[in-house]
């Protein structure tokens, strides 16, 4: 839904503040391993003229297990933020990084008693306020990844500045927690206008050239291998990104559908998919 507030008649200028359901599912295999997780949240989003506001409420999962419980714990730490855009609409810094530690410092004694039977609980809740502390890190593991990504996809800049083309490629690193390394994804990006709506489409694989001119292939390559215990070429790892955007006249998103997909060998397979559109 969006509130009532004053709007340019240029869609250049700021949005106003709306409202998003978000429904996803990831699903994590790994050899006879297999988790499933179905996931909701509300999401609160306005652009203001010094920083954008993106708060996620209402959070739920269906996951049970231990580990996701501990991770939606430290996600609500982080889910109130105000943050700086760059040129591009990427976030390029969190803007209230204090709040949010003495956020965590109010909810550390409760993660320690709440989880004291998990092993090295102690060494996890460290390392997790050493991350708060380094704001790019945080950042990085934030908006790179999950719910956040789809609201910060650095569409409306192409959209607006490029008047003729429809269709453009772009590059973006990629991280894969499970493995801590990061891979460029090339991306195509198709738009097109119906009436008073754009319509986005983006596909993206991951870029083995790329990885090759950066001397990452091989680093890469290797981690894929040590997951899966087993020599990995190229040829064995199926990594891609599927996504669809709806946004207005203004340029303001109204709905969204993502789909990342990353397999080696059919012995790990991760997916998740990702849905959102405007409360009504």
């Amino acid at each position: 839904m969006r509130f009532p507030t004053s709007q340019d008649k240029h869609f250049y200028y700021s949005a106003p503040c709306y409202n998003y359901k978000v429904q996803g599912t990831s699903k994590y295999k790994h050899g006879e391993n297999y988790t499933e997780n179905h996931f909701k949240a509300d999401v609160y989003y306005k652009e203001n003229r010094d920083f954008t506001d993106y708060k996620i409420t209402n959070f739920s999962q269906s996951a049970k297990a231990i580990v996701y419980e501990l991770a939606q714990d430290f996600f609500t730490i982080t889910s109130d933020l105000q943050v700086q855009l760059d040129s591009k609409e990427y976030v390029e810094k969190i803007c209230n990084l204090e709040d949010i530690f003495q956020k965590y410092q109010q909810q550390k004694p409760l993660l320690l008693e709440k989880y004291k039977n998990v092993p090295n609980i102690e060494t996890l809740v460290e390392n997790y306020e050493a991350n708060l502390q380094k704001e790019e890190k945080l950042r990085k593991s934030i908006f790179y990844k999950g719910i956040s990504r789809v609201f910060f996809t650095g569409l409306k800049p192409i959209i607006r500045s490029t008047t003729i083309r429809h269709e453009i490629t772009r590059t973006r690193n990629c991280p894969e927690p499970i493995f801590s390394v990061s891979f460029p994804i090339t991306e195509t990006i198709y738009w097109r206008k119906e009436g008073d709506k754009y319509k986005v489409e983006i596909k993206g694989n991951v870029d083995f050239k790329r990885m090759e001119q950066d001397n990452e292939k091989d680093r890469f390559l290797q981690a894929c291998s040590n997951l899966v215990d087993n020599q990995v070429k190229p040829s064995d790892v199926a990594l891609y990104t599927q996504e669809k955007y709806t946004l207005d006249h203004r340029l303001n998103y109204e709905t969204a559908d993502y789909l990342y997909s990353f397999g080696i060998q059919g012995f790990h397979e991760k997916k998740e998919t990702l849905h959102y559109h405007l409360k009504t």
